[in-house]
């Protein structure tokens, strides 16, 4: 995305793809020529190390290739052509470097004091609404989803959060697939405890096999084991266990 300096000059919505395959990786808009554009991706490629866009065209270029650019909307609406071109192209497996949905550039050079870009004109949110409706999100391939799920194991939520969560399931059943997805995801698992829980569960132990009942069911337990192993012995079914000099 570049910022656009002027609403009335021309926009283009243009993609970026490798030699290496032609597959499209990357959606922006510019109103500067579209070669400027390219050379301004190829420099800042050189000097960033934190963005996706970067990081892909840095890797293409040291593996051999080259970047080519190719123009997707021309006379395009600023914003709105972008988001729907990208989430477009989201819908039908691409898999974009965008790091945002579009939309995010301003018609100002920089950002004035505080982080706020230049108001948009009126009725732009109804025009980005209508370009996104009936537009689907952009589905997650299995890698996505188990990498996803690799980052949050053993990750805990921080008590506010996890109350919100809990009032919002508060008084919800499970249905018999989500019970049955819930074992499938569990089984193989070894379970592993927090400090915290670990001595919750050391204590909880302790203080259950001191209450009355708890013994007297351990030592009814052990007593009819002892009365089978007589009964066997006496039926000589049993043999004790040779004693090793």
């Amino acid at each position: 995305m570049s910022k656009c300096k002027s609403p009335d000059r021309q926009v283009i919505v243009y993609s970026l793809c490798s030699s290496n395959d032609g597959a499209v990786r990357y959606i922006g808009q510019t109103t500067q020529p579209l070669k400027r554009r390219l050379m301004a991706h190829l420099n800042r490629a050189k000097h960033t190390q934190d963005r996706h866009l970067c990081c892909w065209i840095r890797r293409q270029i040291e593996d051999g290739h080259t970047i080519k650019m190719a123009v997707v909307v021309e006379n395009a609406v600023w914003d709105v052509d972008e988001m729907r071109v990208i989430a477009e192209h989201r819908a039908a497996g691409h898999r974009l470097v965008n790091a945002t949905t579009g939309g995010q550039g301003t018609y100002g050079d920089a950002h004035p004091k505080g982080g706020k870009g230049k108001k948009k004109p009126e009725g732009f949110g109804a025009k980005v609404s209508a370009a996104r409706k009936g537009i689907p999100g952009t589905p997650w391939t299995e890698e996505h989803r188990m990498r996803h799920a690799e980052s949050k194991r053993g990750v805990s939520l921080a008590p506010e959060h996890a109350q919100k969560i809990a009032a919002a399931l508060s008084g919800k059943g499970k249905s018999e697939a989500h019970r049955a997805a819930l074992s499938r995801g569990r089984q193989g698992r070894a379970l592993t405890l927090s400090p915290e829980q670990e001595t919750k569960r050391v204590l909880n132990a302790a203080a259950a096999s001191s209450r009355p009942d708890v013994r007297a069911k351990r030592s009814a337990t052990m007593k009819q084991t002892l009365a089978l192993k007589r009964a066997a012995k006496n039926q000589g079914l049993y043999a004790a266990p040779a004693l090793v000099a």
